[in-house]
């Protein structure tokens, strides 16, 4: 395993995107398509910010976002900490679902 310790998140978000995109990319070209699995979080937001700027041909992920909050009776989902507002539309011109 590789460890990276970056001083800022935005650069810690932004390597995490590139890694993400060079995997991405290996994977569509063996199989022609790929699925991610994104999870909630503030912790994630840098992260999908660099994200959905990576040259990805999104037509051909399929993307399920992972909400691990459902199902806890103190915290339900919806007022917990998501993927930000209007940035699944950017990234996915592919199928999406929800994982529970």
């Amino acid at each position: 395993m590789q460890l990276n310790i970056f001083e800022h998140a935005d650069q810690s978000g932004l390597e995490a995107a590139r890694a993400c995109e060079a995997i991405l990319h290996d994977i569509m070209a063996e199989k022609g398509c790929a699925r991610i699995v994104l999870s909630t979080g503030a912790s994630q937001f840098e992260f999908l910010s660099h994200f959905v700027e990576m040259n990805v041909k999104w037509d051909k992920v399929e993307m399920f976002h992972l909400n691990e909050y459902i199902g806890l009776s103190e915290s339900p989902s919806n007022e917990l900490p998501q993927i930000p507002e209007g940035t699944l539309p950017e990234i996915c011109e592919c199928r999406q679902g929800l994982v529970n």
